[in-house]
């Protein structure tokens, strides 16, 4: 896993030192939906993807090679995505080349929450590591 998105994960969380193994473990048992500091508000999440965006993104093409998978379409079948956005549309937003309407009906912020989620679940897993 990739040091520097982990360590982007700990500092947007904002946890004091003691407290990063038992949140870490909490993401673990509850995934990213439990509300976890830094993590909770779309302009939180959308804020820390868009930061991150080169990391995330690496991580993605790593584990999708990891399970023989096109790295988009990995990303598609993200359950808080439900299958709702097709492979060219996320692969817009990663790359921040999104048309109007993604941007108008606001997939690019779910996307982006989605992103941001995969990094901290993905941190917390390789943390217990």
């Amino acid at each position: 896993m990739n040091q520097n998105l982990i360590k982007a994960v700990i500092t947007q969380l904002n946890c004091e030192d003691g407290e990063i193994d038992s949140t870490m473990r909490d993401i673990r048992n509850h995934g990213a939906d439990g509300g976890f500091s830094g993590f909770i508000y779309h302009s939180e999440t959308c804020q820390f993807a868009r930061a991150n965006m080169s990391a995330i993104y690496g991580q993605i093409k790593d584990d999708a090679a990891d399970f023989g998978v096109d790295p988009l379409e990995m990303v598609a079948r993200f359950g808080c995505l439900r299958g709702e956005f097709p492979a060219f549309e996320i692969a817009s937003v990663i790359h921040d080349d999104m048309d109007d309407a993604t941007r108008n009906d606001g997939a690019d912020t779910v996307i982006l929450n989605a992103l941001a989620w995969y990094a901290l679940e993905s941190a917390a897993h390789s943390f217990d590591n």
